[in-house]
């Protein structure tokens, strides 16, 4: 058995015969301590390295505990600060029932009253529709802007030259494309852009 000294943080016990991982141990003691209470909210834990050193395991095996803990909202990382307990603990981690956690809530959002916008939020809000968000206008992925497209001319062209598909056309053809027309897109690209 492992034992950190009650000066970094209340006891910690590890079995390295223990079906558990040793990360997993580090973690339910880490977290059983923080919902007891035995480590307070803004209290700051040891490094991953001065932890794993303390304790005679890999770091790795400390630091995934942390991220778990972390990524639970138990923990917080600063940088150049460290790792300390989360002020706000998940209300989940005191048993609270979901109609509890939703009470609590309502009661916070009651209690801070309505929250104020900044002037660049607002004037968001207040400016008219873009064409763009339409799935019109310029820059969109795939797009055309449609509002500057010249349907009639190209309906005209689509009309005209669809009347003489062959078969050969309508049906799959080679994955690079139509080679009439990748030849004439070569040509122009060569004429006017000068690439080869």
């Amino acid at each position: 058995m492992k034992r950190v000294p009650a000066t970094f943080i209340p006891l910690i016990m590890l079995d390295n015969r223990a079906k558990a991982p040793i990360y997993r141990q580090l973690y339910d003691c880490l977290r059983t301590a923080i919902t007891e209470g035995r480590i307070r909210p803004g209290q700051r834990l040891p490094s991953t390295r001065a932890m794993a050193a303390e304790l005679q395991v890999s770091r790795i095996s400390v630091f995934n505990a942390y991220e778990q803990l972390q990524s639970e909202g138990y923990l917080e990382t600063f940088a150049g600060s460290g790792t300390c307990v989360a002020r706000t603990i998940p209300d989940d981690a005191f048993g609270l029932s979901s109609d509890q956690r939703r009470r609590g809530v309502r009661q916070a959002i009651a209690e801070s009253g309505p929250r104020s916008l900044s002037v660049h939020a607002l004037d968001l809000l207040n400016a008219p529709l873009e064409p763009w968000l339409r799935n019109l206008g310029a820059f969109r992925v795939s797009l055309p802007a449609l509002d500057q497209f010249p349907v009639d001319v190209w309906s005209k062209l689509v009309a005209r030259h669809s009347r003489k598909q062959s078969r050969v056309i309508m049906a799959y053809g080679d994955a690079m494309g139509y080679l009439p027309f990748r030849e004439t897109i070569a040509q122009y690209l060569s004429a006017f852009r000068g690439v080869r």
